[in-house]
């Protein structure tokens, strides 16, 4: 549901964006705009902390601003101890990058080595996300 031309037109900080709440259809979150992700050729905006709500037509805001929901999913035992395990089991190949590369390539060289053994379904948009967002 979009938001009404009203409740967008009240006077609220530039750069924050105004979010109907789906518990309380008379209550809209504004939140900060802190930058878009690109997916399948859109870019979908990405939320921050929200710092108000607008109740009744007006901007009420919030004494300490609340980040945004975080997905808390507990880390899965089995899903770490196959990277460690690479990881430990990888001292020798990491001597031999750092003979050919310089430590920041030949970090990228390994971790991309490893999340290929762990993961072999990754897609290559992931695997650059990952590596590139790390080092």
């Amino acid at each position: 549901m979009s938001v009404p031309a009203d409740i967008r037109a009240v006077a609220r900080p530039k750069k924050y964006d105004c979010l109907r709440l789906w518990k309380n259809k008379d209550r809209y979150a504004v939140k900060q705009r802190v930058g878009c992700v690109r997916k399948n050729g859109h870019c979908y905006p990405v939320d921050g902390p929200t710092i108000g709500h607008i109740i009744n037509g007006k901007f009420v805001p919030l004494e300490e601003p609340t980040s945004p929901a975080v997905h808390t999913s507990k880390t899965v035992l089995k899903d770490w101890a196959n990277v460690e395990l690479c990881y430990r089991q990888s001292a020798e190949l990491m001597e031999e990058l750092l003979q050919v590369y310089n430590r920041q390539d030949a970090d990228k060289i390994l971790c991309m080595a490893i999340l290929r053994v762990c993961y072999p379904h990754i897609k290559d948009c992931e695997l650059k996300r990952v590596t590139m967002s790390r080092f």
